[in-house]
């Protein structure tokens, strides 16, 4: 399908359903009327938008029609109107994978090297068009369908980057935190190496299930990142081959000069030799774990999601009005997923949830200054100075 820019959108799609929601965009399903086909509109509302936000926009759309790849979500087309701007994609229907391989009734070593070659394919695509995508997480790569065997796609080039070769400068800080390079964390010139951290890092959470790089406080977080201080405990990691831990090694070398790029990752012996290397041991406390490491950041991205909508609209308040409004927003979260929860959320962690308001919501913030309400693990506690009475607890891990 061509990816020329159309006139207006609504002379060539129908909009259906909503599939998604941020704080600048919404998408959703939408039919092109010459062909019936079905696509995802980003639609983006403009006037919202800073002059700095217009151009990455601009920037992510030119990026998109550059990547023509069966493991990357295709931009077919980008339409400009007055107050919005449609991007229209691939409608891929199949989920997150993470997702997907804790559903799975079978979840070897052998698959994890599978899912991590269509990632390298997508990323070495990339990277020889000279594009850094720089958010290479979880939440990033998705299913084209929920057929067995569909293809892993790569999603959301809102922070790529277009480099010179291997150009290295600073580009500034981007990412999400638990995939960020030791040479972005350093604020160092930085280029496609850090594609490569980040895969190794989805790589050792493939293998068993939760990432080699954690901690409640950030800056315990980032020392660990930029030490490059990680290892594979027992017993996990004893049923692991040592190839796997050889790719894993390749990746999260901190010196980017010597970390293994993509094209040489796609050649180790683990990913394309994969039959006679990886081991095809159903590996059931992975699938586990990796059920655990799905719920936690479910429920912190729907936290950060409703603190950055709320965000968006207070520029003239004051901070008292602003953690109220926010206070408001987490309170209909929180209620909506107080029941939810219980279906989903791991074992061992306890948060309590409970009987909650927008009074002691709002109250919990300014305990919390506001900021550090991503770690919602603390509510527990608090309890006590804030005299709230739990209904029931959740258990996490």
């Amino acid at each position: 399908m061509a990816t020329q820019p159309s006139t207006r959108f609504s002379e060539n799609y129908e909009l259906k359903e909503e599939l998604g929601k941020g704080a600048f965009s919404v998408v959703r399903r939408c039919v092109q009327k010459t062909t019936g086909l079905e696509f995802a509109a980003k639609i983006i509302n403009t006037k919202k938008l800073s002059a700095r936000d217009f151009q990455k926009l601009e920037r992510e759309a030119r990026i998109c029609r550059k990547l023509q790849h069966p493991n990357i979500v295709r931009l077919h087309d980008s339409i400009q109107e007055e107050s919005f701007h449609y991007l229209v994609f691939d409608l891929v229907t199949g989920g997150e994978l993470f997702e997907d391989i804790v559903a799975r009734e079978f979840y070897s070593e052998a698959d994890a090297s599978h899912c991590i070659q269509q990632i390298l394919e997508s990323v070495n695509h990339c990277h020889h068009n000279n594009i850094v995508h720089r958010d290479l997480k979880p939440e990033n790569l998705l299913l084209a369908s929920k057929a067995k065997g569909a293809a892993v796609k790569l999603a959301d080039f809102g922070l790529a980057i277009e480099v010179q070769g291997d150009q290295q400068a600073w580009f500034g800080f981007a990412g999400t935190p638990g995939y960020l390079s030791p040479e972005v964390l350093k604020k160092e010139p930085y280029g496609k190496p850090v594609d490569i951290w980040a895969c190794g890092v989805i790589l050792y959470i493939l293998l068993v299930g939760y990432p080699p790089f954690w901690d409640e406080d950030q800056h315990r977080l980032y020392a660990q990142i930029k030490a490059g201080a990680y290892d594979y405990p027992s017993p996990e990691w004893d049923t692991v081959t040592p190839e796997a831990k050889n790719l894993i090694n390749s990746m999260l070398t901190v010196n980017p000069a010597k970390r293994i790029t993509a094209a040489e990752a796609l050649k180790h012996p683990w990913i394309c030799q994969r039959e006679r290397v990886a081991s095809v041991v159903h590996r059931q406390e992975t699938v586990d774990c990796l059920r655990k490491f799905n719920a936690r950041r479910k429920l912190k991205g729907a936290i950060l999601t409703t603190m950055l909508a709320t965000a968006c609209n207070f520029s003239s308040k004051s901070v008292g009005m602003l953690v109220y409004d926010f206070s408001q927003s987490l309170y209909l979260l929180l209620t909506s997923l107080q029941f939810s929860l219980l279906n989903w959320v791991p074992r061992h962690f306890i948060i309590p949830i409970f009987t909650i308001s927008p009074h002691w919501v709002f109250r919990l913030l300014l305990d919390l200054r506001f900021y550090s309400l991503v770690s919602l693990v603390w509510v527990g506690s608090k309890r006590k100075e804030l005299n709230i009475k739990p209904a029931y607890h959740v258990q996490f891990s």
